[in-house]
């Protein structure tokens, strides 16, 4: 190959990836249905670490109301392992839209807010109340939760039989800690 033929070449893939990486800061996805952009943030979640991608895609399927991406982006926003700042604001908000739409993570994980104080005042009214609602749908760690809430009279009046409904039912959910606390 000549040199001038190299030089094309290699001007055509300069412009080309130039053109990738624009398109990937315009945060243009390429998805219309939620679940499909929902599946696409996971894949980059997952299985490339790349969490900047990954939030476009759950941004996008967020706001088409998909509760899975929702949540995932509470998680995001609530933890530095990501990349991003932490912001309790957004992560509260990210939990709510999903755990108003039934979704039994992210109703544990706003119990989880409400039970530490993370974003929101401590209240362990709200964290039995979302753990309740996450455990009815068989959520092994918020009956956990719950048992341990319980046991310890958090937000509840100290009730060791009511607590050991809880771990039994933990445990037979496969929740090892709650098998051990029986």
């Amino acid at each position: 190959m000549t040199r001038s033929l190299w030089i094309i070449l290699l001007a055509s893939a300069v412009f080309y990836l130039s053109a990738c990486v624009e398109q990937q800061q315009t945060n243009q996805v390429d998805c219309q249905e939620e679940k499909v952009c929902f599946e696409k943030g996971e894949d980059y979640f997952l299985n490339y670490k790349d969490y900047t991608q990954a939030k476009i895609y759950y941004e996008k399927a967020a706001e088409q109301g998909y509760a899975e991406a929702q949540n995932r982006l509470g998680i995001m926003y609530s933890s530095s392992s990501y990349g991003l700042e932490i912001n309790y604001t957004k992560a509260k908000e990210y939990f709510e839209q999903a755990a108003e739409q039934g979704l039994k993570q992210a109703q544990f994980n706003l119990g989880n807010m409400y039970k530490y104080g993370k974003g929101v005042p401590q209240d362990y009214s709200q964290t039995i109340k979302w753990y309740k609602k996450a455990a009815e749908q068989g959520a092994a760690p918020a009956q956990y939760g719950l048992g341990d809430m319980y046991a310890k009279g958090l937000g509840v009046e100290k009730d060791l039989s009511q607590a050991q409904v809880y771990l039994k039912q933990a445990c037979q959910n496969n929740y090892l800690l709650a098998c051990q606390k029986q």
